[in-house]
């Protein structure tokens, strides 16, 4: 009886340590699992000015407001930037493009310093976008705060003996597609003429906002490269 007890808890000792041993290669199995990189997310933007009054004229400013939001596909964004480019006034200030992770924050600046009251400013364009989008879903969140600081000249006779700085800022929160885009308008009514530019046409403008996310589904080096390069050129 006393060997059988003690055949019946030896068995049970190997049997708990076969189970220990399972349960360790199971958990290094998933441990040495390769971890599925989540796509990446290219962002295009174009920030654009326009004068307000020769903005009225296009067919499609209409459906733009002040502070306003529009959803285009690629046809509508090239017949609009075609429209733009005939506008007189209109002015493509910068056309930067960005990449990011999933929930991760994609932050530009397109700045320079220029002297203004004995010191040092910085003028050009900020994007902050924050992209959310779930895999089981087409869709595609940004949080958007995108600004323009612009050196001016307020003086009468424009010397340029009064210089100030224009700060624009446009913020929103907008849902669309994967490869959609959207267009964002902030108007800019405050007076003077901007140092340096090329438009010299006066009176209130329109900074306008093209962002276009774009999630790069091939993760593979040379893949990646090829995939960027179609994006860049279907863009033009």
């Amino acid at each position: 009886m006393l060997r059988l007890r003690a055949e019946v808890a030896r068995l049970r000792q190997e049997q708990a340590a076969l189970k220990r041993i399972a349960a360790q290669t199971d958990q290094a199995q998933t441990n040495n699992q390769p971890k599925t990189e989540e796509p990446q997310i290219l962002i295009t933007a174009k920030f654009i000015s326009v004068p307000i009054q020769n903005l009225k004229d296009l067919s499609w400013s209409s459906i733009i407001p002040k502070g306003g939001v529009a959803l285009m596909d690629d046809a509508q964004v090239k017949t609009t930037v075609q429209e733009l480019a005939k506008v007189d006034g209109m002015e493509m200030i910068c056309e930067p493009r960005v990449q990011t992770q999933n929930g991760t924050p994609a932050v530009l600046a397109a700045t320079h310093q220029v002297p203004l009251d004995g010191t040092n400013a910085n003028i050009g364009v900020t994007l902050n976008v924050d992209p959310h989008y779930s895999t089981n879903s087409s869709t595609i969140t940004l949080d958007v705060r995108a600004g323009l600081t612009e050196l001016i000249n307020t003086s009468l006779q424009q010397d340029e003996s009064q210089p100030d700085l224009r700060i624009t800022i446009i913020t929103n929160s907008v849902t669309l597609l994967d490869g959609q885009t959207i267009l964002l308008r902030e108007d800019v009514t405050s007076e003077g003429w901007g140092v340096g530019s090329t438009n010299k046409i006066s009176g209130p403008k329109s900074l306008l906002l093209l962002l276009t996310p774009q999630i790069v589904h091939d993760i593979n080096p040379d893949g990646f490269h090829e995939r960027l390069r179609a994006i860049v050129e279907r863009k033009k």
